[in-house]
């Protein structure tokens, strides 16, 4: 993130609106927060986290204006700040965007005022919106796109002055997907593998980090789709093996072909990735990974699918069909449609 970097050179500024849904990209840039305002010191007295619906903005600004106690810096935290958003919440009180306005015009010396706004967009039309974009450092922290996410990977190991190639990060992508804390995870634990060699190989990859069972059913769809159904089989038995619930795999294979439908409609409406991303909330990555397989098969045979996975559910949950048997059946009936198709 641009703002850590400015912070770790220049110090803090007075007032931050962080605005996005990734969250661990707040979390890394509230503890970035407190490690340059603190330096390791006790923070306990002095770390103030509130909630915007709890209370009006008026109280907001009456804690940034209280002194640090007993140190020369104070950290506030105003989670769910709401109201630079169209977001409608209903409370008993209402806010004095003045007064807020006018605290942002003269900040407390030694305070620092970190805004979160767990939402996609920010209201441009608002008047505090509009002050906040003139007199506070913005921050966009919604989820990365994948040339993003390839950055933020080399910028994590960066610090630690290591490397990885390509092809590992394509291979970490391939495992574990687009959630940053899983691949923070991930990379800390290749990194100390490799600390010796300064390198992360997709050698490293492959022997340290483990699908989660997302990309496996992924990776079980693909099969499917591409007619291996034996393959499909095959990564259904280790699955089990590895102690996953069938119904668990079920719903994740129906939210897989609900995505193809959905991402199969939007292509024949003209939707650019980006497009469809932004309609169905995923992450672009997903959506990237889902188009040749949405184009591959039919929009029949992804609604036959979807079905016959809801017909599953309902046949295991009332006790007609015994959980791993039919959802291994279920594979094979998809397959089956899809290589009539093809």
């Amino acid at each position: 993130m641009k703002l850590l970097k400015e912070m770790r050179q220049t110090g803090p500024e007075p007032i931050y609106l962080l605005h996005g849904t990734e969250t661990f990209l707040v979390e890394q840039f509230l503890q970035a927060v407190r490690e340059v305002l603190f330096q390791g010191e006790d923070s306990s007295m002095n770390v103030v986290s509130l909630r915007l619906a709890d209370m009006p903005l008026h109280e907001v600004v009456e804690e940034a204006r209280t002194l640090p106690f007993f140190a020369e810096k104070k950290l506030v935290i105003v989670h769910d700040f709401y109201i630079v958003t169209s977001q409608k919440v209903t409370t008993p009180f209402e806010h004095d965007v003045s007064v807020f306005e006018a605290y942002m015009s003269s900040p407390t010396p030694g305070v620092t005022l970190v805004l979160i706004a767990p939402y996609e967009k920010l209201d441009d039309r608002k008047k505090i919106t509009k002050c906040l974009k003139k007199g506070a450092a913005l921050e966009n922290v919604n989820p990365l796109s994948e040339q993003g996410v390839h950055a933020w990977i080399q910028q994590q190991l960066q610090t630690q002055d290591m490397e990885i190639e390509a092809e590992a990060i394509s291979q970490l992508f391939r495992r574990v997907g687009t959630n940053l804390t899983l691949l923070d995870q991930e990379l800390k634990k290749c990194a100390l593998y490799v600390c010796e060699s300064g390198t992360i190989t997709s050698g490293t990859v492959a022997e340290l980090v483990a699908e989660t069972v997302e990309q496996s059913v992924f990776t079980l769809v693909e099969h499917v789709v591409n007619g291996r159904t034996g393959e499909a089989v095959a990564l259904y038995a280790q699955l089990l093996k590895q102690k996953e619930e069938p119904l668990v795999i079920l719903t994740l294979l129906a939210r897989q072909f609900r995505i193809f439908f959905q991402v199969k409609i939007r292509l024949a409406q003209g939707y650019t990735q980006k497009d469809i991303a932004s309609q169905l909330k995923l992450h672009p990555y997903v959506v990237k990974l889902a188009i040749p397989h949405a184009k591959s098969m039919s929009r029949e045979v992804c609604a036959k699918a979807l079905t016959l996975i809801a017909d599953t559910d309902y046949a295991i949950k009332t006790g007609k069909q015994e959980k791993r048997i039919a959802v291994e059946w279920v594979l094979l009936q998809i397959g089956d449609l899809q290589a009539m198709t093809v």
